[in-house]
């Protein structure tokens, strides 16, 4: 454990308290995100997504193919 002298040489005297609560933070964010993917865990299921059946990388191209059309059809003008 680092004893609030280290703190004070790393980031000085002036720096130390927003040092810690940003550490603090970010570490409490950190916590709040692995308790929500804790909590979304198994929620997702294949059956509900039968679009990315063939893989997610297909549907996305099928998306830009479709969301591409207009613009072909303007420019072939």
């Amino acid at each position: 454990m680092l004893h609030l002298f280290h703190y004070s040489r790393l980031v000085g005297k002036r720096g130390r308290s927003k040092f810690l609560t940003q550490a603090a933070e970010k570490d409490l964010m950190r916590l709040r995100q692995i308790k929500a993917l804790e909590k979304a865990s198994g929620s997702w299921k294949d059956k509900d997504h039968p679009e990315l059946k063939q893989g997610a990388v297909k549907w996305v191209k099928g998306l830009r193919r479709e969301y591409d059309r207009p613009f072909e059809k303007v420019t072939a003008r």
